[in-house]
């Protein structure tokens, strides 16, 4: 028995220095290296979120958007409120310049009634001062007479001074003495008030009655004011 272990001894040696030679590069052939994964390696983690974590990056966001919420409201209020203001600026101003134009037409209609009553006035104190020349004497009668005359009669043919009843017997003398050079004869004329007269020739008359002066006078003026009634404003 033990004989036969000994006896397998040296084939066993044999084998194992055969096996434990370097083996030769020529007798390898292709090789890649080979990388081992590590045994028990666990997989990455999600990132673990902290509760106050969020509870901040929801304040932070809350408050960015209450600040550009309040700041779109703010400016869309001062957009409203400006252009409020305007429109009640520019209706304010509409209304001002209405006023203003209703109060230069009054103020324009006040200078015409003003201007107007003032004429009516100076009317009736010229009027009153026409009477008492008229009644004072031969010059004024004489005055216009003659300018009658020289409107009428340059070509020298004679003609005719009518008078009133009351001019004629007053001062028809002394008229007559003063128009004799022009071949003018003064008449009466029972149809003529005081202070008229009418001058007529051949082919033409004259109305130079006061009326008809005094018409004439005021109506350049732009009033229409009788000579036989009193103005309003002379009451």
């Amino acid at each position: 028995m033990a004989r036969s272990s000994w006896a397998a001894a040296p084939a066993w040696s044999e084998a194992m220095v055969r096996t434990s030679r370097f083996i030769a590069a020529e007798d390898l052939g292709v090789a890649s290296p080979w990388t081992f994964a590590r045994v028990g390696a666990t997989p990455e983690q999600a990132p673990v979120i902290r509760p106050e974590a969020v509870r901040d990056a929801r304040s932070h966001g809350y408050a960015e958007g209450h600040a550009d919420g309040v700041a779109e409201a703010t400016a869309r209020v001062r957009a409203e409120m400006q252009d409020a203001f305007d429109q009640s600026l520019a209706e304010h101003a509409a209304r001002f310049a209405a006023l203003f134009d209703a109060a230069r037409i009054g103020l324009a209609q006040a200078q015409q009634d003003i201007a107007r009553g003032s004429l009516e006035i100076a009317c009736a104190i010229a009027r009153q001062v026409l009477r008492r020349e008229l009644a004072g004497g031969t010059q004024g009668l004489a005055e216009v007479a003659q300018e009658a005359v020289q409107l009428l009669l340059d070509d020298g043919r004679p003609g005719s001074l009518s008078l009133s009843r009351a001019d004629h017997e007053r001062f028809g003398v002394a008229l007559q003495a003063q128009l004799a050079e022009q071949s003018v004869s003064v008449l009466v004329d029972a149809s003529l008030s005081e202070g008229d007269c009418v001058l007529s020739s051949a082919a033409n008359r004259v109305d130079a009655s006061v009326s008809a002066r005094w018409a004439h006078a005021v109506g350049s003026l732009g009033l229409d004011i009788p000579w036989d009634e009193e103005p309003a404003h002379a009451a």
